[in-house]
Protein backbone atom coordinates (compact mmCIF):
# COMPACT_ATOMS: atom_id res chain seq x y z
CA UNK A 1 0.00 0.00 0.00
CA UNK A 2 3.18 2.27 0.81
CA UNK A 3 4.08 1.73 -2.38
CA UNK A 4 0.97 2.40 -4.21
CA UNK A 5 0.41 5.97 -2.26
CA UNK A 6 4.19 7.07 -3.27
CA UNK A 7 2.76 6.60 -6.95
CA UNK A 8 -0.10 8.23 -6.86
CA UNK A 9 1.75 11.15 -4.69
CA UNK A 10 4.30 11.23 -7.48
CA UNK A 11 1.34 10.96 -10.19
CA UNK A 12 -0.72 13.77 -8.31
CA UNK A 13 2.03 15.89 -8.80
CA UNK A 14 3.28 15.37 -12.23
CA UNK A 15 -0.78 15.99 -13.35
CA UNK A 16 0.01 18.78 -11.91
CA UNK A 17 2.67 20.39 -13.21
CA UNK A 18 2.03 19.28 -16.69
CA UNK A 19 -1.60 20.81 -16.78
CA UNK A 20 0.41 23.80 -15.53
CA UNK A 21 2.72 24.05 -18.31
CA UNK A 22 0.18 23.23 -20.88
CA UNK A 23 -2.67 24.95 -20.23
CA UNK A 24 -1.30 27.41 -17.85
CA UNK A 25 1.86 28.18 -20.35
CA UNK A 26 1.40 26.98 -23.84
CA UNK A 27 -2.01 27.61 -24.45
CA UNK A 28 -2.65 30.46 -22.41
CA UNK A 29 -2.87 32.93 -25.54
CA UNK A 30 -5.01 30.17 -26.79
CA UNK A 31 -7.44 30.75 -23.80
CA UNK A 32 -7.28 34.07 -23.69
CA UNK A 33 -8.67 34.46 -27.42
CA UNK A 34 -11.91 32.55 -26.34
CA UNK A 35 -12.94 33.95 -22.69
CA UNK A 36 -16.08 33.65 -23.37
CA UNK A 37 -15.19 29.90 -23.05
CA UNK A 38 -13.48 29.81 -19.96
CA UNK A 39 -14.47 31.11 -16.19
CA UNK A 40 -12.93 34.39 -14.31
CA UNK A 41 -9.23 33.76 -13.44
CA UNK A 42 -11.34 34.66 -10.36
CA UNK A 43 -14.19 32.02 -10.59
CA UNK A 44 -11.71 29.33 -11.64
CA UNK A 45 -9.56 29.92 -8.68
CA UNK A 46 -12.79 29.76 -6.30
CA UNK A 47 -13.44 25.95 -8.43
CA UNK A 48 -9.64 25.01 -8.23
CA UNK A 49 -10.12 22.41 -5.39
CA UNK A 50 -12.08 20.28 -8.24
CA UNK A 51 -9.21 20.19 -10.32
CA UNK A 52 -7.20 18.82 -7.61
CA UNK A 53 -9.67 16.19 -7.07
CA UNK A 54 -9.71 15.69 -10.30
CA UNK A 55 -5.94 14.73 -10.48
CA UNK A 56 -6.29 13.33 -7.33
CA UNK A 57 -8.66 10.83 -8.57
CA UNK A 58 -7.15 9.89 -11.88
CA UNK A 59 -3.54 9.45 -10.63
CA UNK A 60 -4.87 6.58 -8.35
CA UNK A 61 -6.58 5.15 -11.18
CA UNK A 62 -3.36 5.21 -13.24
CA UNK A 63 -1.80 3.48 -10.62
CA UNK A 64 -4.09 1.18 -10.41
CA UNK A 65 -4.94 -0.06 -13.65
CA UNK A 66 -1.41 -0.35 -14.51
CA UNK A 67 -0.93 -2.62 -11.48
CA UNK A 68 -3.44 -4.85 -13.13
CA UNK A 69 -2.19 -4.98 -16.63
CA UNK A 70 1.16 -4.73 -16.43
CA UNK A 71 3.75 -7.42 -18.14
CA UNK A 72 7.29 -9.05 -18.51
CA UNK A 73 8.29 -6.57 -21.36
CA UNK A 74 10.18 -3.46 -21.31
CA UNK A 75 9.00 -1.37 -18.96
CA UNK A 76 9.25 2.05 -20.73
CA UNK A 77 7.68 0.43 -23.53
CA UNK A 78 4.75 -0.66 -21.29
CA UNK A 79 4.59 3.06 -19.92
CA UNK A 80 4.27 4.49 -23.49
CA UNK A 81 1.91 1.54 -24.56
CA UNK A 82 0.07 2.38 -21.10
CA UNK A 83 -0.12 6.15 -21.82
CA UNK A 84 -1.23 5.99 -25.45
CA UNK A 85 -4.02 3.80 -24.08
CA UNK A 86 -5.31 5.95 -21.64
CA UNK A 87 -5.01 9.36 -23.96
CA UNK A 88 -7.31 7.32 -26.25
CA UNK A 89 -9.41 6.42 -23.90
CA UNK A 90 -9.51 9.68 -21.85
CA UNK A 91 -7.90 12.91 -23.79
CA UNK A 92 -8.52 12.25 -27.75
CA UNK A 93 -12.31 11.78 -26.79
CA UNK A 94 -12.41 14.72 -24.43
CA UNK A 95 -11.02 17.01 -26.19
CA UNK A 96 -12.77 16.45 -29.54
CA UNK A 97 -16.18 15.87 -27.71
CA UNK A 98 -15.66 20.02 -26.08
CA UNK A 99 -14.69 20.93 -29.68
CA UNK A 100 -18.00 19.05 -30.68
CA UNK A 101 -19.80 21.09 -28.26
CA UNK A 102 -18.42 24.30 -28.15
CA UNK A 103 -17.26 26.78 -30.52
CA UNK A 104 -13.10 26.21 -30.12
CA UNK A 105 -10.88 27.01 -32.88
CA UNK A 106 -9.82 23.97 -34.26
CA UNK A 107 -6.40 24.76 -34.04
CA UNK A 108 -6.72 25.27 -30.49
CA UNK A 109 -8.22 21.60 -30.11
CA UNK A 110 -5.32 20.43 -32.16
CA UNK A 111 -3.03 21.76 -29.47
CA UNK A 112 -4.51 19.92 -26.85
CA UNK A 113 -4.74 17.00 -28.29
CA UNK A 114 -1.11 17.37 -29.00
CA UNK A 115 0.29 18.31 -25.84
CA UNK A 116 -1.96 15.82 -23.65
CA UNK A 117 -0.95 13.15 -25.96
CA UNK A 118 2.90 14.51 -24.74
CA UNK A 119 1.91 14.40 -21.27
CA UNK A 120 -0.37 11.03 -20.99
CA UNK A 121 2.77 9.12 -22.31
CA UNK A 122 4.63 10.92 -19.78
CA UNK A 123 2.88 9.78 -17.10
CA UNK A 124 2.72 6.58 -18.47
CA UNK A 125 6.79 6.12 -18.59
CA UNK A 126 6.95 7.67 -15.04
CA UNK A 127 4.17 5.43 -13.69
CA UNK A 128 6.05 2.27 -15.29
CA UNK A 129 9.30 3.62 -14.30
CA UNK A 130 8.56 3.80 -10.47
CA UNK A 131 6.48 0.53 -11.03
CA UNK A 132 9.74 -1.13 -12.33
CA UNK A 133 11.76 0.30 -9.08
CA UNK A 134 9.44 -0.57 -6.70
CA UNK A 135 9.00 -4.14 -7.88
CA UNK A 136 13.18 -4.49 -8.33
CA UNK A 137 13.33 -3.32 -4.50
CA UNK A 138 10.93 -5.85 -3.64
CA UNK A 139 12.44 -8.31 -4.90
CA UNK A 140 15.76 -7.56 -3.94
CA UNK A 141 14.22 -7.87 -0.12
CA UNK A 142 12.77 -11.23 -0.71
CA UNK A 143 16.16 -12.24 -1.89
CA UNK A 144 17.42 -11.24 1.40
CA UNK A 145 15.03 -12.35 3.28
CA UNK A 146 15.40 -16.12 1.57
CA UNK A 147 19.31 -15.52 1.72
CA UNK A 148 18.57 -14.84 5.99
Amino acid sequence: MKRFVLRWAVLFIAANVFGFVVHGLLLRGDYAASPQLLRTQEDANRHFVYMLIGFASSSGALVWIYDQGVQSRPWLVQGIRFGFAVWMLTSLPWFLTYYAVQPWPGAVVAKQISFELVTVLLMGVINAGLHRRQRAAVLETGRLTAEA
